[in-house]
């Protein structure tokens, strides 16, 4: 019932329109004419009330299009029943024109409520609104309708609306929420709204023009409103091969050389103001992209020291933090799992790669505060204690704690499913006065060697003291394997 009631309103409001349009436009003045004009009117009306009393998604939208469709009625109505003709002249029928437009710009926002930009996205929107609607209001406000001071607050009502409903079109059209023949046709609506109100101030009302152009516009503009209301909608995502920051450039640019011709050629306020928020919009933007572009730095710098698998610090951060202590007192222990290379052998390469992040964990878990943590690759950890008072002892210590705490069994992924594992560690450990990383490097690996070779363990190297005799590589390779 309701649908076969729709289809026969949009079927009359079509044909009522072809009627006017066609003798609008070969001028043919009758009063069937301008009878077909209101009747047209209301069948929108009803086609926009049916759609909010049965249609219950997004209702609040054609509600509002379709009160702010009533009010600029109303206005016709008061001017036609009190033959209003000056449009210099405010009269009621004004507060009923003007009606229409915080309607329409409600609707607008509560069509796209529910496609919320982030305040990147939406710092592009707003440069892009308040330059288009700078623009537009220098055009036609400043330049076809050349208003001053002096004009009455009713005569600057029309553009400055019309200067803000471009700006919102502009602004949503940069994001890509515009998409989908519905999406279009909401847009054309407003958009020949738009464009009637233009040619109208910017004439005066007075000025010939082609037969009944300007009711062919507005005629156009309420009709494409009232098929869009019942046109099944389809998914409107935001059109991502637009890019909305550059064309809040290109509007900003044109903000700043409204802003330059100002400085020049007298322009309104309204103008002006629009101008100088469209440049102030844009240097936040710029605020926003140092940000980024600084955050997206420090990511950067953090990733290249990082260890993919574990988190830990890489070899790169390592060097880099030595390099900093200077001639600082530090501790560096190396340490090397045994048996790493069965587990991996056995078990498959996804339960090496989970023994390493819980070894990881571990470490980082009884290290002590301020040291680093950090994997120079394959199964290579090492510490960096910073501590002033580092001494033998100490390390020893923490060497033992460490050891302890590795050697406690793994659940593991591995081939086949879980499995349990364990292992045993190996630590090199030396003090130096100065943090000269190549030095601490191979005295630690020295002492990780000797300690591999006791079975285990900790080690702890001094500078000065004798090193031990290098193994044959089958006995290293063996060594490793442990």
């Amino acid at each position: 019932m309701v649908a076969r009631l729709v289809l026969m309103l949009r079927v009359v409001m079509l044909v009522l329109a072809a009627g006017v349009v066609a003798g609008r436009l070969t001028g043919v003045d009758s009063w069937v004419l301008d009878a077909a004009t209101p009747l047209a009117y209301g069948c929108v009306v009803l086609l926009l009330a049916l759609r909010v009393w049965f249609v219950r998604t997004q209702r609040l939208v054609w509600a509002a299009f379709g009160l702010g469709l009533c009010s600029s009625i109303a206005g016709t109505v008061y001017a036609a029943v009190n033959n209003v003709a000056d449009v210099r002249d405010s009269t009621w029928a004004d507060v009923g024109w003007l009606g229409f437009f915080p309607f329409a710009f409600a609707g607008l926002l509560l069509l796209l409520s529910d496609r919320v930009p982030s305040r990147r996205t939406a710092l592009d929107g707003t440069i892009t609104g308040l330059g288009g609607a700078a623009v537009f209001s220098a055009i036609v406000l400043d330049g076809l309708i050349g208003v001053t001071t002096a004009d009455g607050i009713v005569t600057l009502a029309y553009p400055v609306a019309d200067a803000v409903l471009f700006g919102t079109l502009a602004a949503q059209w940069a994001l890509g929420f515009w998409s989908g023949l519905t999406s279009t046709m909401i847009m054309g609506g407003i958009s020949l709204s738009i464009m009637a109100d233009t040619v109208y101030a910017a004439t005066d009302g007075r000025v010939p023009l082609p037969a009944g152009l300007i009711d062919v516009l507005y005629l156009g503009g309420i009709m494409l409103l009232g098929l869009a209301a019942w046109r099944q909608p389809g998914p409107v995502r935001p059109d991502h091969d637009r890019d909305p920051y550059r064309v809040a450039i290109w509007l900003a640019g044109g903000a700043l050389t409204v802003l330059l011709v100002a400085s020049q050629t007298p322009l309104s306020e309204f103008t002006v103001i629009l101008a100088g928020l469209t440049l102030v919009a844009g240097m936040a933007r710029m605020g926003i992209t140092v940000r980024e572009l600084e955050a997206v730095g420090r990511e950067r710098y953090r990733e290249a020291r990082r260890d993919a698998l574990t988190g830990l610090a890489n070899r790169r951060a390592v060097l880099e933090r030595l390099d900093r202590l200077g001639r600082r007192p530090v501790a560096l222990m190396l340490l090397d799992l045994d048996r790493f290379k069965q587990v991996n052998d056995v078990h498959g390469h996804q339960a090496g790669d989970d023994l390493l992040v819980q070894v990881a964990a571990r470490l980082a878990e009884v290290s002590r505060a301020g040291t680093l943590v950090g994997r120079l690759g394959g199964d290579e950890f090492v510490l960096v204690v910073e501590d002033d008072d580092v001494g033998p002892e100490a390390v020893a210590a923490i060497a033992r704690r460490v050891r302890d705490r590795l050697r406690d069994t793994y659940r593991l992924t591995g081939t086949d499913g879980p499995v349990t594992a364990g292992i045993d560690v190996s630590i090199g450990i030396t003090i130096r006065d100065d943090a000269n990383p190549e030095a601490l490097l191979h005295d630690a690996d020295l002492a990780m060697y000797q300690a591999k070779r006791a079975g285990g363990g900790h080690v702890l190297h001094m500078p000065g003291q004798p090193v031990a005799p290098a193994l044959p590589p089958t006995a290293r390779e063996s060594l490793l394997d442990r």
